[in-house]
């Protein structure tokens, strides 16, 4: 019972007094995590009276709108794998590597570095394994909108301006290495939207093309399903069946 008033305790420093017409807030990502290491000393985290998963969904709702930072991404990656949320952590590293691979992930893990809690709850496995995923789904996207733009299209050449939109993207995406992740999978997300109505709507010759409809779409979402870096692919080794998404990483 000490244990639960100090952890309230400590959370009510965070609790800052609303508007009058607003809810009351939670705590930040940066005090959340540190209110985990609290809940997490005390095994508190199964606890009726603590009620820690509506502050983290809140917290994660916040740091996933546009004014939401990459250091408040990694504390909420480093509260959900202490937390055990699975299904959080992957989907929140998948965030972060997608929104911020583009601006720098080796200033990233020095921040990681310089954040003791964060350097003693984040396994370091996470931090190699982010860089190389980050990479592979970028090579991946990038070789998926060369084979766009090198398409002739279709035979009945019902889509002419799709396949120009694909080389178009390739033009200003494809060819620098340099180019964000979120940069490059914002351009190809919309076109495959497209492709997926427009091959199904308009297209008369659907045998004798090498993508069904909605193909490029799965694909895409294929390749970052198996970019998230579950539990399991910080257990074990690289390469091993990950249970978590049920494909080899």
């Amino acid at each position: 019972m000490k244990a639960i008033f100090h952890v309230l305790a400590f959370s009510s420093q965070f609790i800052r007094r609303p508007a009058p017409s607003a809810p009351a807030p939670g705590p930040n990502a940066r005090e959340f995590l540190h209110l985990e290491v609290a809940i997490a000393k005390y095994k508190l985290a199964n606890n009726i009276f603590v009620p820690w998963p509506r502050w983290f969904m809140a917290v994660v709702e916040m740091v996933r709108g546009p004014n939401g930072t990459a250091q408040e991404m990694v504390w909420l990656v480093a509260a959900a794998w202490a937390l055990g949320q699975k299904k959080a952590f992957a989907e929140l590293g998948l965030d972060l590597m997608v929104k911020y691979e583009g601006r720098g992930v080796g200033s990233l893990f020095r921040f990681c570095e310089r954040d003791a809690v964060v350097q003693k709850v984040l396994p370091m496995k996470f931090r190699c394994l982010i860089e190389g995923r980050a990479a592979r789904l970028h090579k991946r996207v990038v070789d998926l909108i060369r084979s766009r733009a090198q398409d002739d299209g279709c035979v009945c050449g019902e889509r002419p301006e799709l396949n120009n939109s694909w080389v178009n993207a390739y033009d200003e995406f494809g060819w620098i290495a340099t180019v964000p992740l979120s940069e490059v999978l914002g351009a190809a997300e919309p076109l495959a939207e497209q492709e997926a109505v427009s091959v199904a709507g308009e297209c008369q010759c659907m045998g004798e093309r090498e993508w069904g409809p909605a193909a490029i779409k799965e694909e895409l979402e294929k390749f970052k399903r198996e970019a998230k870096i579950c539990f399991d692919c910080v257990r074990m080794d690289e390469g091993s069946l990950s249970v978590e998404n049920g494909v080899y990483h």
